[in-house]
């Protein structure tokens, strides 16, 4: 099954997965190949991604939306974080809504801090 996590900034996650185990405030669901179609909001999920090679990755988002049609899954989001654990996205993403929550964040902040989610995102999907 194929995945793609995409917020405003940058796409999060693009590979063949196994599977997606989603957690969130008020739901838990796992998606595998061939699920039926599903059209979902999700608020403040985890996501525990399994590639094909049996590699786990962890993703938060704040709040998103996820669509699974003929074994492609597409969830977007406004911001969210990938790491190899579920403790790495959690910091990941408190730095993320640190910096969003400041008043006047300065243009080279955020600029510093897309490049470093950027460089993040290679490292981990490599």
């Amino acid at each position: 099954m194929k995945l793609k996590i995409i917020t405003p900034s940058v796409v999060l996650y693009e590979g063949i997965v196994k599977s997606i185990n989603v957690k969130s405030k008020t739901d838990s669901f796992t998606i595998l190949r061939n699920h039926a179609p599903l059209l979902a909001t999700l608020r403040n999920p985890t996501l525990k991604i399994t590639d094909e090679v049996d590699q786990t990755k962890f993703v938060i988002l704040n709040t998103g939306t996820l669509k699974v049609l003929a074994n492609v899954a597409i969830i977007t989001a406004d911001y969210g974080a990938i790491g190899k654990t579920a403790e790495e996205s959690m910091a990941l993403i408190e730095e993320i809504e640190t910096t969003i929550q400041t008043p006047e964040p300065k243009d080279d902040t955020i600029a510093n801090l897309e490049r470093e989610l950027m460089r993040h995102v290679k490292e981990i999907n490599s």
